[in-house]
């Protein structure tokens, strides 16, 4: 296989590799900043536009669906248009619709111009990827897409430190207005320094010379269908799944979208989604591993900080610092990840992050509501160390059987599974909650009977030391059964994150099998010629 990379046509890229890939790495920094800074602000845009708390998670909603609807084609795009072109583009209408959002007068407004960020922003990451899989040789790819993954895993520990600074010194407004300096900033270096590369180029007059068509059905049904899925995937949980009208017709929309979208591009020489590239075993591989690691990142970003709020009583900014042992590992072991690839077997390295992220949920799965502070942080680290193995790993294998000329398409296809995989993780992990809570529920209520003498002795010893207190006998006995179900409750909610935990860990052992179809990199061979 030859080399993926410029030096392949004796390119030689107009600046350092790695210096490109920082200029890269701002536009997506400021995306995902972006994302993060929003939620904390969440509830003073509510005020603002006096608007309620179901309302205005639409905010967040409506950025999401857009994003995961111009993935699948975003890969197209950038070939139609000319990659920079059109990676350029996507930092100059998510600068002005950041803008916008910060100027919006109401929630309508405020949706609408969160959508046009969506829209920009999902093209952000499979340019850079793709640009970054051409101008880096092989040998070296691990290293760069290390430098690039250090700015993604940055951007999120920030966030929401940064946005609720600016929210409470200066207003909601400006975590959109901060964009403005670094979206121009990404502009003028993108513009001087960052070229497309020949192979682009070639690929680009090529697909203009077989006839360049708009594949308007195949944009049309996939951007509709995966608009449709995120829908159901944001609603779902909120709305009982099926039993909502609404979310059965989104997944009805959806199914029947993606489905026919699919067999239409089968069929299309120069298809807006390039389905056939599944057929690689190491890249349909690839993106199952990454759908799998959007899947569990996200959803114990998700259960973590709520089990520490909700049943450890602890504050917002606790709970955030629960997080930032595990930020801090992840931020070192990207850059040892991205030095390891380029010396070692990706397989090896893989299954070590496969076995460790199994590990470490494993070990969440064993927590109970004694858990103290430093326990979560270490074991939110411990996880972190599995994941920095998976997160630059699997996306550099994704690229070591693809043809440079299919970067785009495999960008836009990654990005979708990681995208996707991220709000199915977070849909199910809340689904798994709600329903495994009652289950326990049920379990645990159960024992609690007159029949019981444990509970009747535990229900006994309360009423007597609320009377004590100075409460009526009526009163002792409805507050002591109260304490007894308000710890039932807590005890089966925090069974039912343990049973979340155990759902990741069967996860991991499912997709074990998809390492062996990865493609093993001979150092030597691709080092060679560069």
């Amino acid at each position: 296989m030859k080399p993926n990379s410029a030096a392949e046509t004796s390119e030689k890229p107009p600046l350092n590799p790695y210096l490109t890939i920082l200029i890269l790495t701002l536009a997506t920094f400021m995306e995902v900043l972006d994302t993060t800074v929003a939620n904390v602000a969440l509830p003073r845009i509510a005020g603002d536009l006096s608007v309620s708390p179901n309302e205005v998670v639409w905010v967040l909603g409506s950025y999401l669906v857009a994003n995961a609807a111009i993935l699948p084609i975003s890969g197209w795009l950038a070939t139609y248009f000319g990659r920079k072109r059109y990676y350029m583009a996507c930092v100059l209408l998510f600068t002005i619709s950041s803008v916008l959002c910060g100027l919006s007068w109401n929630l309508e407004s405020l949706i609408f111009f969160r959508i046009l960020q969506g829209l920009s922003g999902g093209g952000l990451a499979p340019s850079e990827q793709a640009i970054i899989a051409d101008i880096t040789p092989q040998a070296k790819l691990g290293r760069a897409f290390s430098i690039y993954g250090f700015g993604l895993a940055v951007a999120p520990v920030i966030g929401p430190t940064l946005g609720g600074f600016i929210t409470d010194t200066l207003s909601w407004h400006w975590i959109f207005f901060i964009n403005l300096p670094i979206g121009i900033i990404s502009l003028i270096l993108t513009g001087l320094f960052v070229q497309e590369s020949k192979q682009a180029e070639r690929v680009q007059k090529e697909f203009r010379r077989e006839g360049g068509t708009v594949d308007w059905v195949g944009i049309v049904l996939f951007v509709t269908g995966i608009a449709a899925f995120q829908i159901v995937l944001e609603k779902g949980p909120q709305e009982g799944w099926f039993e909502s009208d609404f979310v059965f017709a989104a997944a009805t929309i959806s199914f029947f979208s993606i489905l026919i979208g699919a067999t239409w591009e089968y069929y299309q020489k120069q298809p807006a989604v390039d389905i056939l590239m599944f057929k690689n075993p190491a890249f349909a591989g690839a993106c199952g591993l990454i759908f799998t690691i959007g899947f569990v990142t996200t959803g114990s970003i998700f259960i973590v900080p709520f089990m520490a709020q909700t049943l450890l009583g602890y504050t917002a900014m606790n709970a955030g610092m629960v997080g930032l042992p595990a930020a801090i590992v992840l931020m070192i072991m990207i850059q040892v990840v991205g030095f390891l690839i380029d010396k070692f077997d990706i397989r090896k390295i893989v299954l070590f992050g496969l076995v460790a992220s199994g590990l470490a949920v494993w070990n969440l799965s064993s927590f109970n509501l004694q858990v103290d502070f430093y326990t979560i942080a270490w074991a939110r680290a411990f996880q972190s160390l599995g994941l920095a193995f998976l997160a630059v790993s699997v996306n550099t294998a994704a690229y070591y059987d693809i043809k440079p000329e299919k970067n785009n398409s495999a960008s836009a296809l990654l990005n979708l599974a990681r995208n996707v995989g991220a709000s199915v993780g977070i849909a199910l992990t809340s689904t798994i909650i709600v329903l495994q809570t009652q289950v326990h529920i049920n379990n645990l209520g159960y024992h609690a009977s007159d029949f019981n003498p444990n509970y009747v002795q535990a229900l006994d010893t309360l009423a007597t030391a609320f009377k004590h207190q100075g409460l009526t006998i009526a009163q002792s006995a409805g507050l002591a059964q109260g304490v007894i179900w308000e710890t039932i409750v807590r005890q089966a909610s925090m069974k039912a994150i343990l049973d979340a935990f155990q759902f990741y860990l069967i996860l991991f052992v499912c997709v074990l099998p998809l390492v062996f179809l990865l493609k093993k990199k001979k150092p030597d061979a691709s080092a060679s010629g560069h």
